[in-house]
């Protein structure tokens, strides 16, 4: 059986893409708007991004798309997610609704097989509630059955060290199989587990050998980089002031700091959830960012990258401030990984 061919609409830097491919799908294209994410997409992908502005007509998207003869087999994305966000205002006249609702039109346009749309747990609470009954309405109209009851599932539960809930609408062509949602897993994945062999003492590069990794998890095994001579990057730590370091250091693992209101992480437990912050239109407000259970410091970009699945090969933008957001807008590629074997189940 041949690789679904799959979209990725409203993609950032991957992380559902990410997630496709180790499903065993084949991308022929990921779509977004942000020049700050074409940029490092290369580094990744070998399939083309396309840099286009998704509230634009669906005949121009169909254009702008390479090698893409026929309807896809899949469509994924991931629309922005600020306006339904319990971490914002659940503003339902917030614009950036309007994106869920260009999302279900340019999904109807490429006509695929089947689809997914991933969003924040807010897309269910009542204050959004009309806003995702509009879009599951022109669904069904244009003839895509949604399976049901909607699902809401937690990173923790797929082999993810980080609580996360996302809503996942599932949904496939009439006469097609409907797809199921993936079942949760019972092995849990700690903080340690995913960044015990990044730990060091003193003063760390910028960038370091794969070869000077020792995994100490087979989750930190599955992150490492496969070329032992790659550099590894994202590893510029933050330099803190000396009260700063103080309040950090004296915060109990598992608890918040008080003035900063940030979380230290626990070992033994899950992170919370990754934010990305907001962008400039909207007051580039920086997210909060863990501190590390070892060392009085914020995370690393890699140590993010870490708790959200991605592999020790993936890269991001060279400034801090962009790579967090990339990293905490995505989806984490091993929760897109389970929900995409499914619906690779379903096309096949």
């Amino acid at each position: 059986m041949r690789c679904p061919i799959v979209v990725d609409l409203f993609s950032g830097v991957g992380g559902f893409s990410l997630g496709a491919i180790q499903a065993g799908c084949q991308l022929v294209a990921a779509v977004d708007n942000d020049p700050i994410n074409a940029s490092v997409h290369a580094r990744n992908f070998e399939h083309p991004f396309v840099q286009f502005d998704l509230s634009c007509s669906s005949k121009r998207l169909r254009a702008a798309l390479p090698g893409l003869a026929s309807a896809p087999d899949l469509v994924i994305a991931g629309p922005p997610c600020q306006g339904f966000s319990v971490g914002g205002r659940q503003d339902p006249s917030d614009p950036r609704n309007l994106l869920l609702q260009h999302c279900v039109r340019h999904i109807i346009a490429l006509s695929p097989t089947a689809f997914v749309i991933e969003n924040v747990a807010g897309l269910l609470n009542r204050p959004s509630r009309p806003v995702l009954a509009r879009a599951l309405r022109k669904l069904r109209k244009a003839g895509f059955a949604i399976s049901e009851p909607i699902c809401m599932l937690n990173a923790a539960d797929f082999g993810l060290p980080q609580r996360r809930l996302r809503v996942f609408v599932l949904g496939a062509q009439r006469g097609h199989r409907l797809p199921s949602y993936p079942r949760a897993q019972a092995q849990v994945v700690t903080v340690k587990d995913a960044l015990h062999d990044l730990a060091t003492s003193g003063k760390r590069p910028g960038a370091i050998k794969a070869r000077h990794l020792r995994p100490a998890s087979s989750f930190a095994q599955a992150m490492l980089h496969h070329d032992p001579d790659a550099m590894i990057t994202g590893l510029e730590r933050v330099d803190h002031s000396p009260e700063v370091t103080r309040r950090f250091e004296s915060t109990e693992l598992g608890r918040q700091e008080s003035v900063s209101r940030f979380y230290r992480l626990d070992p033994a437990s899950v992170a919370p959830t990754l934010r990305a912050g907001t962008d400039r239109s909207n007051g580039s407000h920086t997210a909060p960012r863990p501190i590390h259970y070892i060392e009085p410091r914020c995370i690393t970009v890699r140590e993010a990258a870490r708790l959200h699945g991605f592999p020790d090969w993936f890269q991001f933008h060279a400034t801090k401030w962009h790579a967090f957001r990339q990293i905490g807008n995505s989806v984490p590629p091993p929760l897109a990984r389970s929900v995409l074997v499914e619906m690779k189940e379903c096309l096949q």
